[in-house]
């Protein structure tokens, strides 16, 4: 999904069909994925490793695992620990699955060489390999990194059996377990990952209604000053400029009172939507509670800000409304070294918004210290 911090028109955006933008919502289901799937793999590989030491205690004391063997056991651990060491990286990057490729690969060979290895057979060692590749079936976030996980489990053991020279029962065996866990682990991943996909919606959707205004469509209060907040912030770090205004809508009262309560809803939907269109893609801008707006204009001086805030006042009073001729008083400023960060940037805005009020409405005032 695009992101645009003006109003939610990053949501009109976002549903075309461009390369970039199908890119975009990729990349973020990716991360939505990896952030969800993390504690599962961390808790895979930690489970794994126990297992896994358990096993080759229980096999070097039974005389299944001969010392011949061992270094097998010591590449498979030392690879299930760069599984975990990657793991605890950037998971942007996903350095984890090349290591998890390695161990998987190394982990269904150690038991196709344990299983050959047992005068007993492999009949209580197959279970394994329905095991692993269903458990892990969730945790490949793509369908090409499933298909590239499911045949390396189910090649890698058939590379063990051959080299042993495994009967051919086994490797008949094998087989059936191998075609079983794939259709088990195929079903599991695709469920798993629809499931996943799904959430991710609902909760791009939700949080669409939680930021914005369910009137206007534009930032509801909260959201405005986070984003606000984080504009002042990053222009004070940078040294830019960053000006605000603060807008309402004159005489909206009597708007109400005088034609009812949907032809104000319209006329706010009306100026709002008419303020968003003249507005860039960084502004943020959003809906204060009532009649009121704020606006906070990154990289702008106080002189460009009027001329914006002139336009748009302009703009507003050109509108055929069924509630009349629509107007608006608009403050403005630019932050000041004694503002107060956005407190104290919406607050001389505000004052200046009173002094338009003051001076008649349908005014532009420049707040002075």
């Amino acid at each position: 999904m695009s992101t645009t911090v003006n109003g939610n028109r990053g949501v009109a955006q976002s549903s075309g069909l461009s390369a970039a933008s199908v890119n975009a919502a990729d990349r973020s289901f990716d991360d939505y994925q990896a952030r969800h799937l993390l504690p599962l793999v961390r808790g895979i590989s930690r489970a794994g490793l126990l297992a896994y030491l358990a096993a080759v205690v229980i096999a070097l004391a039974a005389g299944v695992l001969t010392p011949a063997l061992f270094w097998r056991v010591v590449v498979a651990l030392f690879v299930l620990g760069a599984v975990m060491y990657a793991l605890e990286r950037d998971v942007s990057q996903r350095r984890w699955i090349p290591f998890g490729f390695a161990f998987l690969a190394c982990y269904e060979i150690a038991i196709g060489v344990f299983a050959s290895a047992n005068t007993l057979g492999v009949g209580w060692m197959l279970p394994a390999f329905v095991i692993l590749p269903v458990a892990m079936s969730p945790v490949w976030m793509s369908h090409r990194h499933f298909a590239m996980a499911s045949a390396i489990t189910a090649l890698a053991p058939f590379l063990a059996f051959s080299l042993l020279n495994a009967s051919r029962l086994d490797q008949y065996e094998l087989l059936t377990y191998i075609l079983a866990a794939t259709v088990c682990s195929a079903v599991i991943h695709i469920y798993f990952s629809r499931l996943m996909h799904a959430h991710f919606k609902l909760e791009g959707q939700l949080r669409e209604q939680a930021h914005t205004d369910d009137l206007t469509g534009i930032f509801v209060r909260q959201r405005f000053h986070e984003l606000a907040d984080l504009a002042v912030r990053r222009a004070q770090h940078r040294a830019e400029p960053v000006s605000a205004l603060f807008i309402d809508v004159d005489r909206f009262k009597s708007i109400n009172d005088e034609f009812g309560h949907s032809i104000g809803d319209a006329a706010l939907v009306l100026v709002a939507t008419t303020l968003q269109d003249r507005l860039r893609p960084i502004d943020v801008f959003g809906r204060l509670g009532g009649d009121e707006f704020a606006v906070v204009l990154p990289n702008c001086r106080a002189h460009t800000a009027m001329q914006v805030a002139q336009r748009l006042r302009a703009a507003v009073a050109g509108l055929a409304s069924p509630a009349g001729q629509l107007t608006i008083s608009v403050g403005v400023t630019e932050m000041r070294e004694a503002s107060n960060g956005l407190v104290g940037l919406l607050d001389d805005a505000d004052v200046a918004l009173l002094n338009a009020k003051a001076a008649g409405r349908n005014r532009v005032e420049m707040f002075r210290a």
